[in-house]
């Protein structure tokens, strides 16, 4: 089979390699159907990394397909099944695991960065990071689970309340989730900071009130204009904007850093944030919203589908990189049989 593989220090390859094949009794064989570039792929491929991988690892954790073998102690899904995946995998039995944070799992390892993932045609994953899809739902639809998962465990933490104004400080593929599930949560305005015009454009189609070049536009003016005194909460989906999260969220507001950048360091003004009585918290990864999740794709009640806006074979993986990075491409899959 055809796999892309991390080579160290910003490179990949794809070549050819051997089949996988099951390491438990609990494992199953993936022919993997869709796969999707996110924003991790891209810091693992930095010079300096800004996130951290096993050099020799197939890459691409948000994938789906269809289960072609299962192991004897397989139960709850067969071959022919339709699954995505949960790329994070858990002992079950540390600290975390133990308190209901598995996310923060003391020996948590990951498809797709650490282990083989979806950036090839058939992957290997053991049965308790596997979701059933209905034969109906589309597998470009299903490969949504990961990111929406994560944004929708970080809402919980948020708490919006309907007609609460919202910042989201970046509209790539993260924002965008944010934008369409606040929008039927009933914001009172949705309001989006990004310097590239296409990807503004796609702030407005799935419900941003405004959309601002904060290169060019006075982000803090319009924020007063548009609120009491800036929005009620904010969302950094980028991972270096939290000294625009702290300056235009109002007195006693809430901040999500969702963005990941190990690269990236702050200088923050603490005064700031005790004088404004903020709360700031952190998500990472996803926790119990998988299921919920699914049922929300599957119904169709958020418009993933049209956040594709490019399909790469592998060995066109660069050109979908490329436009990522650019900012002209939203949601870029991979076709592994291409």
């Amino acid at each position: 089979m055809k796999g892309l593989f991390f080579a160290g220090n910003g490179r990949y390859e794809v070549k050819e390699t051997k089949m996988p094949e099951l390491k438990s009794e609990e494992d199953v064989l993936i022919r993997v159907e869709a796969a999707a570039i996110c924003g991790t792929d891209i810091h693992i491929l930095e010079v300096p990394p800004g996130h951290p991988a096993a050099e020799g690892a197939i890459l691409g954790h948000e994938f789906s397909g269809q289960i072609e073998k299962a192991g004897s102690k397989v139960a709850d899904v067969k071959p022919g099944d339709r699954v995505v995946v949960d790329p994070s995998l858990f002992c079950g039995k540390c600290y975390y695991c133990r308190h209901g944070q598995p996310n923060m799992c003391m020996h948590n390892t990951c498809l797709g960065v650490f282990l083989d993932g979806g950036f090839a045609q058939y992957c290997v994953a053991p049965q308790s990071c596997l979701y059933k899809v209905s034969p109906d739902t589309p597998a470009e639809t299903a490969v949504h689970l990961d990111p929406a998962g994560c944004v929708l465990t970080s809402l919980g933490k948020l708490n919006p309340q309907v007609g609460e104004n919202a910042l989201i400080l970046g509209a790539g593929p993260v924002g965008l989730y944010f934008i369409m599930m606040l929008k039927r949560m009933g914001m009172g305005k949705i309001i989006v900071s990004e310097p590239s015009s296409y990807r503004r454009q796609y702030a407005y189609k799935f419900g941003a009130d405004l959309a601002i070049d904060p290169s060019s536009e006075p982000l803090e003016q319009i924020l007063k204009e548009h609120t009491v005194d800036g929005a009620d909460f904010s969302v950094d989906t980028v991972g270096t904007l939290i000294n625009d999260a702290v300056s235009y969220t109002r007195k006693g507001g809430r901040i999500l850093l969702f963005g990941m950048n190990s690269n990236a360091w702050q200088t923050i003004c603490q005064n700031t944030i005790t004088r404004k009585d903020l709360t700031i918290m952190g998500n990472y990864a996803s926790r119990f919203k998988f299921d919920d999740t699914l049922r929300i794709l599957e119904k169709g009640l958020l418009p993933v589908e049209d956040m594709v806006t490019h399909r790469v074979s592998l060995e066109e993986f660069q050109s979908g990189i490329d436009a990522l990075k650019s900012g002209r491409a939203i949601k870029v899959l991979v076709d592994p049989w291409k």
